[in-house]
């Protein structure tokens, strides 16, 4: 399922948004955390995030770089150790659709990034996720990603920057995957 709330005032009503959407604190102090840095800019600018600020959530976030395009994917600039830590290896350097094994990424997942790359607009998703389908260490887990995409110019996107939270899953989940 995929739900797109109207644009109504950028990024100042994400946050309420996103509050709704969730009550994870890691998640909220992420967005926090982003939208605060904006200044006057309507996205953010990567070379204006400092992660340090925020060291206990730097385990969960990502940093992609768009500049050389998107036509071999979504590029791996940072990728927290907690991230690290799912995939079994070192993401940074490597293509998103090249390590990514959940089982929502072709058909809902990447077609999410690539909406918020081309919009400039936020997204957030989550849901239960079946990953490395087939593999010895096939499991399920419920992922939860807020996702923002950055902009040096405030024309094109560069970079995009997020949070993903990987949980066992307790119950079932509702799919969300929206665009804010």
């Amino acid at each position: 399922m995929t739900e797109t709330l109207p644009a109504e005032t950028g990024l100042a009503v994400v946050r309420d948004r996103v509050a709704a959407l969730t009550d994870s604190s890691k998640v909220l102090q992420f967005c926090d955390f982003i939208i605060t840095g904006l200044g006057d800019g309507a996205l953010p600018t990567y070379e204006s995030i400092d992660l340090m600020q925020v060291p206990h959530l730097a385990p969960h976030i990502f940093v992609h770089d768009y500049r050389g395009g998107i036509d071999q994917g979504m590029l791996v600039k940072f990728s927290g150790t907690a991230i690290d830590e799912h995939y079994g290896k070192v993401l940074q350097g490597r293509y998103v659709e090249e390590v990514y094994t959940g089982s929502d990424g072709p058909g809902l997942y990447f077609p999410l990034h690539y909406r918020a790359i081309a919009d400039r607009r936020p997204f957030f998703a989550r849901r239960s996720v079946l990953f490395d389908q087939g593999r010895p260490m096939e499991r399920y887990k419920q992922s939860t990603t807020l996702y923002f995409p950055c902009s040096s110019d405030g024309m094109s996107t560069d970079y995009g920057v997020g949070m993903v939270i990987f949980e066992p899953v307790r119950t079932e989940t509702k799919a969300v995957y929206m665009m804010l």
